[in-house]
């Protein structure tokens, strides 16, 4: 330094020097930070630092708002906008009287503490070693006359963006997108509160960062008009810079009278190392990240089953016959379909033929015949959000998807509905829209693994080898416009993780790992709550965190619920149910308010199967966090609040829909979600030997899941383990335990996860007629716990077993006789699929006047129960109904559609039958237009 230090702080991890530089009036108080890394003492910067401070005062001022603008080109609203007497904006440095505050002052207050201040002694400072090689520091602030107050702190120096490697400084300031203006993000807007800008010294990279002190436990829920703090990396010479800004100009705190003192506290943290070095040592060290949730309200596989339940429940589960999909609120007689393959999947692993035939076959109709993943029947209807996404179209032609989602499809299906493989070599462009962003190397897999040809795959490894260049080795600059999916935020890191599973190539590993470091920059982490500590709920009143003006749409569903939302009690629960620590959210220009958390995190399952790859435990934890005990049922989207009526199994049958917004067409997401968590748990705790081969479902925005049932997979050595989950097959006598099933014939497969950090002991009991034992009888069953094996006695079809803590218990039960049709029959060989195709997917008339686009397929999941779908692209402007005519070797009967969408579905009862079949419309003059005979056969 250029004085003798005058102050000094320092432990085995940090020194800092304090001098004071300069005279009279340009004096000024440096400080200089050493870190010890490596066996040896390195600065964090070329030259001491300067103790920046400044206040901000306004004569007038309001609570700041923070409304990020939809499309791109107005960036500036993406942080607080200040309202004060000088003018209304996003720079705080031109939002109020700016006032520079030197401290010329040093005193050594003891062996911990170095106090500053300045001359007139308004402003007071103290530095602490905070352990961990940090720094707090903490200020006092008196103003000499009324008015609205801020006093803020220019940490470290300020950089010129080309020295600056990454930035993370909130959940648009990330990579190297940096701010395009001095603005600054409140608290309620920080996933973590942290300003934290990577650079070069001395040849090595060294990260500084500003982070907020942790809070109480209802901090994680503040309101904007409260936000006790705001954070910015920008200066307002244009440089980067951390900084701190107390109490936040115009909230609660910042109007102070003559003589009032404030407080406030912040961390300082130099550090050698890269970004997610420095960013992993304050959210592990700082905020206390851990896993720390457990099953509360039921286990995830209670959840599963009520999921099912609520999706066949005909008032409650949103489903409507004439779109054959879920009903979205976002559009008005419309619905949506998301995660296409969840419901399949779901009745394919429980063996529920009437979820398939009432469900997942539709569905697969609409996959076939819709041109858009959104569809009305109302010509002209509206949604909520037309100026900036059209929900639904009217269109009919087909497919709803690209490749990616219809060779799930057609995987799940096993090649039952070859229309599905058909469309997909079709589709095969990939699509980019709004909800959709495709990679490349995404659709080449899809090709792949539809195919088989090695062709597909080499592409799919060219175009991801070509992507990592360009946008994970080099990080990303363009900035953020508020519509833009979290999902969408970082590299696609999921896809990068898949292609590694199918290549084994540990570049795509590393690729999807560094992706996935910046996605968990976007997560809460709000600082867990002590065990045993208790809160209380909070009370509501109506639209509660819900979207109002979705729920104009579809009235009738979205009002009808029997509970308001102001009867919902407080009540006292613990503390850590409530907390936000592991959530995420689904826009920036979404997040309103600050602190709009989303309740169905399809992230998790793959952040656990990267952690089981790659080891890393920082994504399990986060993972963990965002889903064990957050539901029991399908919660709605949003949780703005610590409330806990949504987590109940009941809540989709109470409501009400203001609470979280009850979007129906994301019943099946969360289904898929859980799914996919239940398995890959249990793999990751297995280490690998539970496995199940998994359909890629990646349908849009974050709802991407791997999918189950379509192929046996292996159970500890045992091979040929069907994943096979009925409701009622295991109860194992606590909620805190997940629970996945497989049968093999005469054994059956049982994995239990125990999601506390206690020990479980339980009576595991079984469903006796499902698996085809005698209640009465003793059966072997081989308990696997580590590494070790025992064998015991199944009586009285119960079993006392004993989980560990966050452990698993896997049980293999002989000698029961379980004949699951679903499993009994392998998927159509791809050639038989290709050869058989003309015979099940056929167009009988093409762009007629009368009749449009007629196509027909068979749909089916296996050689029973197919069905026979007909539709027309024909629109209710030329017709008023349409006739389908049809015989399967006797006479020929008819089936009346009467309105748009004309399109019909047709049991084929004879296995291999052929079933002729006959469009016909009635336009509107009353003439009657028949089509060509076709011909569909079954399986």
């Amino acid at each position: 330094m250029s004085s003798e230090p005058t102050g000094h702080l320092g432990d085995d991890a940090v020194r800092l020097d304090f001098a004071v530089v300069g005279e009279a009036d340009a004096a000024r108080v440096e400080y200089d930070i050493v870190l010890h890394a490596g066996g040896e003492w390195v600065r964090a910067h070329e030259a001491p630092f300067a103790q920046r401070w400044l206040v901000l005062r306004a004569e007038h001022a309001a609570p700041v708002t923070l409304d990020p603008a939809w499309q791109p080109g107005r960036e500036e609203t993406n942080f607080a906008w200040f309202q004060t007497g000088e003018g209304a904006g996003p720079d705080p440095f031109r939002a109020a009287e700016v006032r520079r505050v030197a401290l010329d002052r040093v005193e050594q207050v003891d062996a911990g503490a170095v106090r500053c201040a300045s001359a007139d002694g308004a402003l007071e400072v103290t530095w602490r070693l905070a352990g961990g090689g940090r720094i707090g520091v903490t200020f006092a602030f008196t103003p000499p006359r009324d008015g609205w107050y801020s006093v803020g702190f220019q940490a470290f120096a300020g950089l010129a963006p080309t020295d600056v490697g990454a930035i993370c400084a909130g959940p648009f300031l990330n990579e190297r997108r940096f701010p395009v203006v001095p603005g600054v993000l409140p608290e309620t807007h920080l996933p973590t509160p942290v300003s934290l800008l990577e650079t070069i010294v001395a040849g090595r990279s060294v990260t500084w960062a500003l982070a907020a002190v942790p809070g109480d436990d209802e901090s994680a829920w503040r309101g904007l008009a409260d936000a006790r703090f705001a954070l910015g990396a920008r200066n307002d010479a244009g440089e980067l810079q951390p900084h701190f800004f107390a109490p936040v100009l115009g909230c609660a705190g910042s109007h102070l009278r003559a003589g009032e003192t404030v407080r406030s506290s912040f961390l300082l943290q130099a550090r050698v190392g890269d970004w997610w070095d420095g960013y992993q040592a304050l959210v592990r060290e700082v905020y206390g990240l851990r896993s720390y949730r457990e099953n509360h309200d039921g286990s995830l596989t209670d959840a599963f089953h009520n999921l099912l339940d609520l999706l066949m429940d005909e008032r409650f589960g949103g489903w409507q016959e004439r779109g054959k999909g879920l009903a979205n609120i976002e559009h008005d007689q419309s619905v949506k379909v998301a995660s296409p393959g969840a419901i399949l999947s779901a009745g394919l692993v429980t063996g529920d033929a009437a979820l398939l035939r009432a469900r997942a076959l539709p569905i697969i109709e609409f996959s076939l015949s819709r041109s858009y993943y959104g569809f009305t029947w109302e010509f002209g209807s509206k949604g909520w959000v037309d100026e900036y996404i059209r929900q639904a179209e009217e269109d009919l032609g087909g497919p709803a998807w690209d490749a990616p989602v219809l060779v799930a499809l057609h995987e799940l299906a096993r090649g039952y509905t070859p229309a599905l493989g058909a469309l997909a070599r079709q589709r095969a462009e990939g699509v980019q829209d709004f909800y959709i962003r495709r990679s490349d190397f995404q659709v080449s897999l899809a090709r792949y693994q539809l195919t088989g040809e090695a062709q597909y795959l080499e592409r799919a490894r060219a175009e991801a080898d070509a992507y990592i260049a360009a946008r994970v080795a080099t990080p990303a600059t363009d900035t953020i416009e508020g519509q833009r999916f979290s999902i969408h935020i970082g590299p696609d890191w999921i896809s990068l993780l898949d292609l590694y599973e199918e290549t084994g190539d540990r570049r795509y590993l590393a690729a999807a790992e560094a992706g996935a470091r910046w996605f968990v920059t976007l997560l809460s982490t709000a600082p867990p709550p002590p065990p045993g500590a208790m809160t209380t709920t909070q009370r509501v009143g109506p639209a509660f965190g819900g979207s109002v003006e979705a729920d104009h749409n579809w009235a009738a569903l979205t009002a009808g619920y029997p509970r308001r939302a102001e009867d919902i009690p407080a009540e006292r629960v613990p503390a850590w149910l409530v907390s936000p620590n592991g959530m995420g959210f689904e826009a920036w220009s979404t997040f309103y308010g600050g602190r709009r958390w989303i309740q169905n995190p399809a992230w998790a399952p793959y952040l656990l199967r990267l952690a089981r790859h790659g080891g890393d435990e920082f994504f399990r934890d986060v993972a963990e966090n965002g889903i064990t005990g957050r539901f029991s049922n399908y919660p709605g989207y949003y949780m703005s609040g610590p409330i806990v009526a949504q987590m109940r199994p009941d809540f989709p049958y109470l409501g009400p829909n203001g609470l979280t917004s009850i979007y129906y067409h994301h019943i099946a997401p969360q289904l898929g979600l859980t799914l996919d968590w239940l398995v890959e748990q249990a793999t990751y705790l297995s280490g690998g030997r539970i496995a199940f081969p998994a359909a890629r479902d990646d349908s849009y925005v974050h709802f991407r899941h791997h999918l189950y049932g379509h192929a046996p997979g292996r159970f500890f050595g045992h091979e040929g383990a069907w994943l096979w989950m009925p409701r009622g097959l295991v109860e194992p006598g606590s909620p805190l335990l997940n629970w996945i099933a497989a049968e093999g014939g005469d054994r059956l497969f049982v994995a239990l996860v125990n999601t506390s950090r206690e020990p479980v002991s339980t009576t595991v009991r079984f469903g006796s007629e499902r698996i085809g034992i005698d209640r009465q009888g003793a059966y072997a069953v081989d308990v696997h716990l580590g590494d070790g094996v025992e064998r015991h006695q199944l009586r009285d079809a119960a079993l006392p077993v004993a989980v560990p803590p966050r452990g698993l218990v896997a049980l293999v039960l002989h000698g029961v006789r379980i004949d699951e049709p679903l499993h009994r029959f392998g998927p159509v060989a791809a050639a038989a699929g290709e050869a058989r195709v003309a015979s099940r997917f056929v167009t009988l008339a093409h762009e007629d006047e009368h009749l449009g686009t007629v196509r027909a397929a068979i749909v089916a999941v296996g050689p029973q129960q197919a069905v026979a779908y007909v539709f027309s692209t024909a629109g209710p402007d030329r017709v008023e109904r349409a006739i389908l005519s049809y015989r399967e070797g006797g006479e020929w009967r008819e089936l009346t559609c009467p309105h748009f969408p004309f399109e019909f579905s047709v049991p084929v009862t004879e296995p291999g039958a052929a079933l002729q079949i006959r469009l016909a419309v009635v336009d509107r003059a009353g003439r009657r237009h028949v089509g060509e005979v076709g011909e569909l056969r079954g399986w």
